[in-house]
Formats: structure tokens, C-alpha cells, sequence
């Protein structure tokens, strides 16, 4: 849902910024804007149509594969999705949106090895790219890329590789990755949650009930039914 929230950011700057296209870009372009229009308006099957008859046109189009790829997912064809992020990474393989996407959807069916390579990747790329991305003065045919780059934070890579360490049961780097995310004020009552298995799993339960405490003081309310069975 926060990735989903953080592209809403995006498209209202996209539509502003389509007038800077190039002239031969303008009927691709009125697709983008007409499908980013529709998946604003929840519109998928819609804005799935326009990127398809876009994409025909110019197939590399990243703008309109990213669009496609999440209208996939809100009409949960998840694996036709994975196809179109994997598509991406051909064009671009330091697309950090699009290995972010698959990290975010290897951990929700619990295949954390295949999520770690693509969350690491992520983040190296990330660290590797960021002075470059934020240069929106160079935007291209694949800008949107950059553009939606100004957007993710590197706090949402590392709330991603603080699940995959601790399935992995790497305890101690988990806590670091959720320690930043808190630092850096993202997802800070999931983040505490987080933190207070990894007391639990040390058997701290003083300290994991106190995570659990300040998870839902920050409206993480899942917290209280851990709460409730650990803490007295």
C-alpha cells in the first residue's frame, strides 16, 4: 500500500511535467497522461488498455511498462506483473523501482531468497544512482523512472531487507535496517513491531513489550494482539 501511495506522489508531477516531451513523444505521451488519469481514478482495466495499444508503438517505454505493471497488480494478475517488471530490468537493470517491486512481491509469497537478491540490488543501485536520478533537467523518453526516483526512499529498501534479514535470522543486521527506517521516520510503528520480535526472539520480553508500545502509540494497531499474549 505505501508503494502504492508513493506512485499516487509521482503521477500528479508526471501529468505537470508532460509538457516537456519532445514533439515526436506527443501521441505516446497523451496515452501516458490519459493512462495515468485512469489509474488515479482506480480505472485499471482502463489504463492497462491505453499502455497495451502505447506500448505497441514504443515498447521500451518505461513510463507505460511501470503503469502496466501496477495495474497488473491491482487486478491481481500478479505473475503477468512480474513479466512486465522483468521487462523493465531488460531495458534497465538498475531500475530500483522495479526491483524494488519484486523484492516487495517475492517477500509477500514468502520466497525471501529471491526477494534478498532483488532488494540488495535495489539498494546498491540506489546509493550507486541517486545524484545522478535527481537531475529531472535530463529527462528522457525513460524519465519517469527518475521522476518517480525523487519519490522512493532509501528508508523503503531498507524496511524491505529488515524482513528478509530477519527471516533469515539475521537478528542484528534486522535491527539496524528497522532502527533507520524509525530514524528516518518511515513505517515506525511497523518498524517497532519489527523490533520487538527480534527482543522476543532474545527472549527480552521487557524490552519487546516497550517495542510493542511504541508500535501502536504510532497507529500500528496488529501490535496489541502480540502485546496481549507476551506482555502482563
Amino acid at each position: 500500500m505505501i508503494r502504492f501511495l508513493t506512485f499516487l506522489l509521482l503521477i500528479g508531477f508526471l501529468v505537470n511535467c508532460s509538457g516537456s516531451k519532445q514533439p515526436y513523444e506527443t501521441q505516446i505521451s497523451k496515452f501516458e497522461n490519459k493512462a495515468i488519469e485512469k489509474y488515479q481514478l482506480g480505472k485499471f482495466e482502463e489504463a492497462l488498455f491505453l499502455c497495451d495499444k502505447a506500448i505497441i508503438e514504443d515498447s521500451m517505454n518505461i513510463n507505460l511498462l511501470t503503469i502496466e505493471a501496477l495495474c497488473l497488480e491491482e487486478l491481481y494478475c500478479e505473475k503477468m506483473a512480474l513479466e512486465v517488471w522483468n521487462r523493465i530490468l531488460d531495458i534497465d537493470s538498475t531500475n530500483v523501482f522495479s526491483l524494488y517491486s519484486l523484492a516487495f512481491y517475492y517477500i509477500n509469497i514468502t520466497d525471501f531468497k529471491r526477494a534478498e537478491i532483488f532488494i540488495n540490488k535495489a539498494i546498491m543501485y540506489y546509493n550507486d544512482t541517486y545524484q545522478y536520478s535527481i537531475s529531472i533537467n535530463n529527462m528522457d523518453k525513460f524519465g519517469f523512472h527518475n521522476l518517480f526516483f525523487n519519490n522512493i526512499t532509501n528508508a523503503e529498501l531498507v524496511f524491505l531487507r529488515g524482513i528478509v534479514n530477519y527471516e533469515f535470522e539475521k537478528f542484528r543486521e534486522a535491527f539496524v535496517d528497522f532502527k533507520y527506517c524509525i530514524e528516518n521516520n518511515y513505517n515506525v510503528g511497523a518498524s517497532h513491531h519489527w523490533l520487538a520480535y527480534i527482543y522476543y526472539c532474545f527472549n527480552d520480553i521487557d524490552k519487546a513489550c516497550l517495542e510493542l508500545e511504541y508500535a501502536m502509540k504510532n497507529g500500528f494497531s496488529e501490535a496489541k494482539e502480540l502485546k496481549d499474549s507476551i506482555c502482563k
